[in-house]
């Protein structure tokens, strides 16, 4: 009779196992059949191998070279497959597998080299794929690609550029987040969505370009919050919102242009840029209030110049800025409290003579 599977946890914290065949009759290896086999040091998985389960290799912590099958059948990378292998330096995933699972190379912080498949329908990179990949400095993305999952690259500290294909339509929640040494991103004019914090942390990022296309409406909470090295940024006229804290700490943009598109932000939008010094908001009927704290502690910002329409401005808004004179138009029935809190170079403001202040 064939031996033909390893079973459920055949081989699980077998902590002294260091080298092991695996015969070609084998056609299955199951779920977690050599997790945290710490001393594990490399793997041939046979051409016979038609299907494997979660977590085979995860926690094989000295797991340092791994082949593979490159049968037509095995078309499944599993979820877990290699987490926190933390030796592995390089994988080719065949050009047959269509699935890369979620969290499948998570925390494999050595791993610098990657090649994924090349086959129409491998078209997701599913979340934290390569969450906390620290190594991996570059990867080539397949044109296949629609999705960037969420978290699939975070904490990727070592990228420093990154070329998403004209085929991604969606970049997920945290998808780049922490990538500490990212440069600059061109967001390409296919993307509808980018998700939540998608580049919060991005500390060394430049610049951005962001997609000209009338799905991308929608700039999500915190996207860019904490890119201290941000200095340039178009907001394109697709964008009809821009949701809190999305350049929160932008420490070094020195200018934002949001287009008369926009008919709505979220708090704290761009609190804490303290180089910013010039800002044009949109003079449209439908942007009308400006939200708590949206410019607290841009100290650089000498005037502004509040829209005709605007008819609330909100708690803390222009709160520690750089302010010397401001002129309230008509419009405005509110006014926050703290609104002008420690503006200390203020020293005029003009309500117009019809104020119904």
């Amino acid at each position: 009779m064939s031996f033909v599977t390893l079973e459920t946890l055949i081989f699980q914290s077998c902590t002294s196992l260091t080298s092991i065949t695996i015969p070609s009759s084998v056609k299955t290896i199951n779920s977690q059949a050599f997790l945290s086999c710490t001393k594990l040091a490399s793997i041939v998985i046979p051409d016979s191998v038609t299907a494997a389960g979660g977590s085979v290799f995860q926690g094989c912590s000295l797991l340092a070279s791994v082949t593979l099958p490159t049968n037509e059948s095995f078309t499944i990378l599993p979820s877990y497959m290699f987490t926190s292998c933390s030796n592995l330096t390089s994988v080719t995933i065949p050009d047959y597998v269509t699935t890369i699972g979620t969290n499948a190379f998570e925390s494999c912080a050595k791993l610098a080299s990657v090649t994924l498949p090349n086959n129409a329908s491998f078209t997701t990179i599913q979340n934290s794929t390569f969450n906390g990949c620290f190594a991996l400095a570059s990867i080539t993305i397949p044109s296949s690609v629609r999705t960037l999952g969420n978290q699939a690259f975070e904490n990727c500290g070592s990228f420093t550029s990154i070329t998403i294909p004209s085929s991604v339509t969606n970049i997920g929640i945290k998808t780049f987040q922490g990538c500490a040494g990212l440069t600059s991103v061109v967001i390409p004019d296919s993307v509808a969505t980018i998700g939540e914090t998608a580049f919060r942390s991005c500390t060394l990022l430049a610049s951005v370009t962001l997609p000209t296309n009338t799905l991308f409406t929608t700039i999500g909470i915190t996207t860019f919050q904490s890119c201290t090295s941000l200095t340039s940024v178009n907001i394109p006229s697709s964008v009809t919102t821009i949701n809190s804290q999305a350049f929160l700490n932008c420490s070094k943009l020195p200018s934002i242009v949001i287009p008369d598109s926009v008919t709505a932000t979220g708090t704290s939008v761009f609190q804490g840029c303290s180089l910013l010094a010039s800002v044009t908001l949109p003079t449209n009927t439908s942007f009308t209030t400006i939200q708590s704290y949206t410019f607290s502690g841009c100290s650089k910002l000498a005037s502004i110049t509040i829209p005709i329409y605007v008819t609330t401005i909100g708690t803390n808004v222009f709160e520690n800025c750089g302010l010397t004179s401001v002129t309230v138009p008509r419009s405005v029935t509110s006014i926050g409290n703290s609104s002008f809190l420690s503006c200390t170079s203020l020293t005029n403001v003009y309500f117009v003579k019809t104020s119904l202040l």
